[in-house]
């Protein structure tokens, strides 16, 4: 068969020579390969089936030849979604956000363990998904900023600590053996503006030495007592006596007992029963006499 002729064929075909499709000229063994799903059976071969013509063989070889002389990664271009979609796959990523496994960091700090919710680990599983990581790398950045996370909670904890007892040491110089007393005169004042799930909420801030001194000092301006004593022993104020503030905490100490009756004030068999029963009572009387004074 002369080279025009056959050329002609490849490219409109011809029946009559049992070429129906231009991919007819080649041998049987490059037209067909095996069926990878059905062993055994054979099926067109895909790498002919793309091209419609041979000259979109010819174009499509020279962009393969040209492909496969450039080096490195080759990256999809912008805008194509779908391209970028298929290389972000290749490289690693999860079909779906919800296919991401997660590294467990143990021994991280409570408030970081409490932040790691279900949400937050589907909305970071989302992040990662969206911004093309693949696994190994969202796992290993998630560890990361636990990490940090933790670290930093800690560090902060730390600084908080050092600066309250920074504070208490300076307080314990100011108020010397009085500090004990004027601190629970502090707590006591802190409820009296709010209540008991109001110092529960200060929590730590509740024991902060400048709070302390704070809530100390406003006790003693809103009670009758504003700097004169109230007569009896055990005395907040280096004196050997009580303040209105220190009387009010003392007295407060004494009224929680009656939710252990195993305290001293509800157990009659208790050593310091009738000590701790007497000064309840002499309490009260100190800071009746003291109101009727104002």
């Amino acid at each position: 068969m002369e080279g025009q002729e056959l050329a002609k064929i490849v490219i409109e075909g011809d029946v009559s020579k049992g070429i129906q499709n231009w991919t007819d000229v080649f041998p049987e063994d490059v037209r067909l390969v095996e069926d990878k799903a059905n062993p055994g059976s054979k099926i067109a071969n895909p790498i002919l089936s793309k091209y419609k013509t041979p000259g979109d063989l010819i174009k499509g070889v020279g962009e393969m030849n040209e492909l496969i002389g450039r080096k490195g990664v080759i990256l999809p271009k912008d805008g194509d979604t779908k391209d970028w979609d298929r290389f972000y796959n290749e490289i690693g990523r999860p079909e779906t956000p919800e296919k991401y496994t997660f590294t467990e960091v143990k021994d991280l700090h409570p408030e970081v363990v409490k932040g790691m919710t279900a949400e937050s680990r589907s909305g970071w599983a989302k992040v990662a998904h969206a911004f093309g990581m693949p696994q190994i790398m969202a796992d290993n950045v998630n560890q990361w900023y636990l990490k940090v996370l933790d670290t930093t909670m800690r560090n902060a904890e730390a600084s908080a600590l050092k600066a309250r007892q920074d504070g208490e040491t300076a307080l314990r110089g100011q108020w010397k053996e009085s500090y004990d007393v004027n601190f629970k005169a502090s707590q006591t004042a802190i409820k009296a503006f709010g209540s008991d799930s109001v110092l529960k909420k200060l929590g730590n801030l509740a024991s902060d030495p400048e709070i302390v001194a704070m809530f100390y000092n406003i006790g003693k301006k809103i009670t009758p007592d504003t700097g004169t004593v109230l007569p009896g022993s055990g005395g907040g104020n280096g004196s050997g006596e009580k303040t209105m503030v220190e009387a009010q905490a003392r007295l407060a100490e004494i009224r929680a007992m009656f939710n252990d009756p195993k305290s001293p004030l509800m157990d009659a068999n208790h050593p310091e029963h009738e000590k701790v029963c007497a000064e309840r009572l002499s309490l009260y009387e100190q800071i009746e006499a003291a109101k009727q004074k104002v």
